[in-house]
């Protein structure tokens, strides 16, 4: 339970850190190509619903449940909470758009563009509060950002990690 809340607790983080009191609608400003703007009008999915469980826990190393987290997003557990857990959102038209995302990076952590992921995505890895390695990232589809949070405590390194976060990154685009 103690992991579940903190999980909310990083997710609203990394949502209101994300989002502005101003709006700017220009592609510099939410990160993205006017092409990629063009296809803001498509329809936005959620991640929580097109998100295979078998998936998620394939990257994680075991199955998973999935779990609603209060005030929007999800959350895939494992049995055991020694296990890797995610924490997924989706954010339509942050006031920040997707540069400001990479400055709510909650993980202590060099934020890394990752290419070839929606119109835009990044992946920081790092600690956050204790000695355990998390990831964070996002992944830009039009207006809509995709926000992922990797918490574990199993002891996992930095490049484990990431290799996770860009393996859960790639999974995001390919559903979204």
């Amino acid at each position: 339970m103690r992991r579940f809340t903190v999980l909310v607790v990083v997710t609203a983080i990394c949502l209101l850190a994300s989002c502005g009191s101003e709006k700017d609608d220009s592609p510099a400003a939410s990160g993205t190509s006017a092409s990629a703007k063009a296809s803001a009008d498509a329809e936005a999915t959620d991640p929580c619903e097109t998100l295979s469980l078998s998936a998620v826990g394939e990257i994680l190393g075991g199955p998973v449940t999935l779990k609603e987290v209060p005030g929007g997003g999800c959350g895939f557990n494992s049995d055991d909470p020694r296990e890797p857990s995610l924490g997924v959102f989706a954010v339509d038209g942050a006031g920040g758009g997707y540069e400001a995302s990479k400055a709510g990076n909650v993980v202590d952590g060099d934020v890394e563009d990752v290419p070839g992921v929606g119109d835009g995505a990044w992946v920081a890895v790092g600690t956050s509060g204790g000695d355990s390695i998390h990831g964070q990232g996002v992944a830009a589809f039009g207006d809509q950002l995709v926000n992922i949070t990797l918490l574990q405590s199993t002891g996992l390194d930095e490049s484990s990690v990431r290799e996770m976060m860009l393996d859960l990154l790639a999974l995001v685009s390919a559903d979204g």
